[in-house]
């Protein structure tokens, strides 16, 4: 499945959005202004690539429980994101997406989270992963690209340690 239908007109992805880029637009932090933009032109097609549903989740995870964010903050900022119509969003996970993505993630020792991205990147046969994290460049097929800059993403885990030191 390379193409989703929305309506009549069908959709091409040529790239997948991991969860660590939606996590930084939910929250005040150094890549926030960044991950907003970067997803506006997700969300508005200029940027030809799925966003999972099952990403917000994640993200959500992420930010209350790792990163002490407010449950109700969190909560309001995914519910304002998913109320955004776009045909970027992917609502995701079969049971075979999650045997394929446990498959690639044993093959290539990285996170199933991971693997499931690799999976739906190759179903919609979009060579292209979105991420912060380099486990992606462990799969041959697959082209990981940071859409912040490098001096953006070592400002935002100076951050992140320093938060979790507190």
């Amino acid at each position: 499945m390379d193409e989703r239908k929305l309506g009549q007109e069908k959709v091409r992805y040529t790239g997948v959005v991991d969860v660590n880029i939606v996590l930084v637009s939910l929250f005040e932090n150094p890549l926030r202004e960044s991950g907003i933009d970067f997803l506006g032109e997700v969300l508005s097609g200029n940027k030809s690539a799925a966003i999972p549903t099952s990403t917000l989740l994640g993200a959500y995870h992420i930010a209350t429980r790792y990163l002490s964010c407010s449950r109700d903050l969190i909560a309001k900022e995914i519910e304002e994101f998913l109320s955004l119509d776009s045909p970027a969003f992917v609502e995701d996970i079969s049971i075979e997406a999650v045997k394929e993505a446990v498959n690639i993630a044993m093959a290539h020792n990285i996170e199933s989270w991971d693997g499931y991205l690799v999976a739906m990147a190759r179903s919609f046969k979009a060579p292209v992963i979105y991420s912060l994290d380099n486990d992606f460049k462990k799969i041959p097929d697959i082209s990981l690209v940071v859409p912040f800059s490098e001096e953006s993403v070592k400002e935002y885990h100076r951050w992140v340690e320093e938060l979790l030191r507190r």
